[in-house]
């Protein structure tokens, strides 16, 4: 519920690009932070990746797209990196996508954790069913 919200607040006319970008990146902060959402940092990186191509992020390093691995070794550090391109961020088109991008990728996971979780409920329903039959 809050995040069809935000999506709202953020989508609306209402807000100039400049505080829309504001609650975006507060959005995005606390998505990356959220330990209930990735339970560990490589767990961040197919969320990540939406931003690493639509900035072009390149390692300086060793010339491959994408941060460097130790970037994900800190929340913090991966968190200012996005930040600073979502702030520095003028086109629109880029924004809206992204938007719609983070909102998906949550819904997706959303869908995915529930339907694991039913699995899980079932597969130890009959595996106690296996056990008592097995008595």
């Amino acid at each position: 519920m809050a995040n069809n919200r935000l999506n709202t607040l953020i989508k609306s006319g209402n807000l100039p690009l400049a505080e829309r970008k504001i609650v975006f990146i507060g959005v995005v902060s606390a998505t990356i932070f959220n330990r209930s959402i990735f339970k560990n940092n490589s767990q961040l990186r197919p969320y990540i990746r939406y931003f690493e191509e639509e900035f072009n992020v390149v390692n300086l390093r060793t010339k491959e797209p994408g941060f460097a691995d130790y970037v994900y070794e800190s929340r913090p550090l991966l968190c200012s990196r996005i930040s600073n391109y979502l702030f520095n961020l003028d086109d629109l088109n880029k924004f809206n996508e992204l938007i719609n991008n983070h909102f998906n990728y949550l819904n997706d996971s959303q869908k995915k954790s529930k339907k694991e979780t039913k699995q899980r409920k079932k597969s130890s329903i009959l595996a106690d069913m296996e056990l008592s039959d097995e008595q």
